[in-house]
């Protein structure tokens, strides 16, 4: 026999949804907020948010659920860094008066728009470029190349050499 949990009538489908359901495929992992992390990051974006909103939004399907996952020493639900805007902005939809029922369906086309999809080693690599172009223009050469050593989030060691070839 197979039991199935069957879902209440009325029930918003996304309301068991989880982040990693609300990003699109192929998008890098974010950075991670625990429960309390989130409120504080908010708090500092000036919202103000108790646990029992959270849960109130997450019950209702306008914000996805948290995964627990081992995130600063324990395991805990955790929370993609990029719902803190679309609270922000689910908290200003409330203001101006709509209803969780008209904000839900809007609420993961902002979070995908709310996500960074910048890789910062992309932007690193950028920087290293600009730098020896400058550095090229003021000395002159026919090329330039730099070697940079850094070590990713799992600590793993990682080489980037990038040759830059000048025609003058």
């Amino acid at each position: 026999m197979i039991a199935t949990i069957a879902r209440p009538r009325g029930t918003p489908m996304s309301h068991s949804k989880t982040w990693r359901d609300w990003m699109p495929p192929g998008a890098p992992a974010p950075q991670l907020l625990s429960h309390d992390e989130l409120i504080d990051e908010l708090k500092d974006w000036g919202v103000d948010v108790t646990a029992a909103t959270l849960e109130h939004w997450r019950r209702n399907g306008v914000i996805p659920r948290p995964i627990r996952m081992h995130h600063n020493g324990r395991t805990r639900p955790v929370y993609p860094s990029w719902v803190v805007p679309a609270i922000v902005h689910l908290r200003q939809l409330q203001d101006a008066g709509r209803t969780l029922e008209q904000i839900a369906p809007v609420m993961r086309a902002h979070a995908i728009n709310s996500m960074q999809f910048r890789d910062p080693l992309t932007d690193t690599l950028a920087e290293l470029d600009a730098a020896l172009r400058k550095l090229a223009d003021a000395t002159q050469p026919d090329a330039a190349s730099a070697t940079v050593t850094f070590h990713d989030e799992v600590g793993e060691r990682l080489h980037y050499h990038h040759d830059l070839h000048l025609a003058h």
